[in-house]
């Protein structure tokens, strides 16, 4: 437990231990602040309120062996954020708030060797976020009189869904060779409404259904980790995508290095990136259901060398980065 400025609080207690063969590890952490005002007040005269803050963080893990080399794993994440907030970043506001839950749960089945390792991990997430902006206060308008635009009232509410599940793994064929793999399928969907009065009037955004706004994207990768072999060494990788949004997409790595001596090696890295818009850059209120994938193609060359204990290093690196387009585009 912790006391400091501004009011601050931090607690937390935890439980850990093993019955036979089930362990557990229970921790609880909790922090609750008066603050200062998220708002900067630039005249200093001005007497902007405290925007305070409580977050609540739970975290369960559970696990049993049912072998030396088998066992099962439950995890838990709950996080609760509550803050207040302002109407702008010099704008004061006594009433806009914040509320964030997120939940995670996850379980995974392990199996393990000297030379194999596999995993099979099924994880839920939820995610709510709400902001609201009462109408005792309007901020806009209680510092400047005479303001051409201020809210009076406004709602938001986000709801994020994700299921995800990974089938991963590694084998080592020598003490040189090695490989990683896996598989992975990801859905996702969204619900978000958003409502605001201003001196304008009245505006109700297109409530964004989690019917339409959802999406499921499949994917195996492989890599080839070559290491040692004379002072060479190399990983080679490629992923594949199959997206239901934005169809099929290939990535790739190729990183070659080698060991001049024990403490200097030379390096190149090679590789492309593919990145698709979020949900939320999508379909929320600012977002753009025309928005495009973003490409990369990258390139490195280097030299990387370190003292005799390890403690300090030496890193030059000259690189490019092609990037199709620079942001996000529309589609045509």
């Amino acid at each position: 437990m912790a006391y400091g400025s501004y009011n601050t609080l931090r607690a937390g207690a935890g439980i850990n231990g093993n019955i036979d063969r089930f362990s557990y590890n229970l921790n609880y952490s909790r922090i609750n602040t008066d603050g200062f005002s998220a708002a900067y007040d630039s005249l200093g005269s001005r007497g902007f309120d405290k925007d305070g803050l409580r977050q609540d963080g739970f975290q369960a893990n559970l696990g049993y062996r049912f072998s030396p080399s088998v066992t099962i794993n439950y995890t838990n994440n709950y996080g609760f954020f509550k803050a207040d907030a302002d109407g702008g970043a010099y704008q004061d506001d006594k009433d806009v708030e914040a509320r964030i839950k997120n939940m995670v749960n996850s379980i995974s089945i392990n199996y393990k060797t000297s030379k194999t390792a596999l995993y099979l991990v099924q994880s839920f997430i939820n995610s709510d976020r709400y902001f609201d902006n009462d109408s005792t206060d309007i901020g806009a308008l209680r510092l400047d009189p005479q303001a051409s635009f201020y809210t009076k009232w406004s709602e938001n509410n986000l709801k994020g869904r994700s299921v995800v599940t990974d089938l991963y793994g590694s084998h080592d064929f020598s003490s040189h060779i090695s490989l990683v793999a896996g598989l992975q399928h990801t859905f996702q969907k969204t619900e978000q409404t958003f409502k605001s009065i201003s001196n304008y009037g009245p505006y109700d955004a297109v409530p964004i259904g989690e019917d339409s706004a959802r999406v499921s994207n499949f994917s195996g990768y492989a890599s080839v980790l070559f290491t040692d072999l004379r002072g060479f060494n190399l990983e080679l990788g490629g992923r594949l995508n199959n997206n239901t949004l934005y169809g099929n997409n290939a990535t790739f790595t190729f990183n070659p290095s080698y060991s001049i001596n024990a403490n200097t090696r030379v390096f190149v890295n090679i590789s492309s990136g593919y990145n698709v818009p979020t949900l939320y850059q999508l379909y929320s209120e600012y977002g753009n259901r025309d928005l495009a994938p973003e490409k990369s193609e990258n390139y490195e060359l280097g030299v990387q060398s370190f003292t005799n204990d390890r403690k300090n290093s030496l890193r030059l690196v000259a690189f490019k980065r092609y990037k199709r387009p620079d942001h996000f585009l529309h589609r045509s």
